[in-house]
């Protein structure tokens, strides 16, 4: 017997609505030792203690709109409709990142290495799944022409070798050992249609894979 998917990658959860591929749950919030990060549809929040300050369009942004946050000990990184933007900790200097580094330059999602933060995972919107090396300032773009069933891609998600990708055509997953695809179908009892958000944790009604 197939075993269905919802057994086969424990850790993962997905969620898939009926919804514009760039609906997102806000608030989105993360923290580690340099405070709370917080961001949604009107910019990024950092809180310190009671101290809070906000960072938004041509305040560290290139736009309002935060669609994901991922943070390392020396970054943190925010994907918007506009590009990706860096805050380095250390100098508290933005960059942001936009074609032609970039596919496009609306980013939907982060998802880090964590044994190597150097190696981040980027979503775009029309431009598929994006790699960057920043220890070689490399970008790797892995498309439809590499495997992936569609260049919409809502969210990413690195776990282990694996990188999957929540796009308008299903569940995939990048398998970095060998540089190929899987792709999700009914057969792995996979339900049909857009995915919209990946997470490693159990929130409210998202559906375990």
């Amino acid at each position: 017997m197939r075993r269905p998917l919802l057994h086969t990658v424990p850790l993962l959860l997905l969620l898939s609505l009926a919804a514009p591929a760039q609906a997102r749950r806000y608030p989105i919030t993360t923290s580690d030792a340099s405070g709370t990060w917080v961001g949604g549809p009107e910019g990024l929040l950092h809180g310190q203690g009671e101290l809070w300050t906000r960072y938004s369009k041509g305040k560290g942004l290139n736009a309002n709109q935060v669609n994901d946050i991922e943070l390392s000990s020396r970054s943190v990184w925010v994907a918007t409709p506009a590009g990706l933007s860096r805050l380095d900790k250390g100098t508290r200097r933005w960059e942001t990142f936009t074609t032609p580094d970039l596919p496009v330059n609306h980013v939907t999602g982060i998802s880090m290495d964590t044994s190597d933060p150097d190696q981040l995972w980027v979503s775009t919107l029309g431009g598929g799944l994006v790699n960057y090396d920043a220890r070689k300032n490399r970008w790797t773009r892995h498309g439809k022409a590499q495997g992936l069933p569609s260049d919409q891609v809502n969210d990413v998600l690195f776990r282990g070798r694996t990188v999957f990708a929540a796009t308008d055509a299903g569940l995939a997953a990048l398998d970095l050992t060998n540089s190929t695809f899987k792709v999700y179908t009914a057969r792995d009892g996979m339900a049909p249609g857009a995915v919209l958000e990946l997470d490693a944790g159990l929130r409210g009604d998202r559906a375990v894979l």
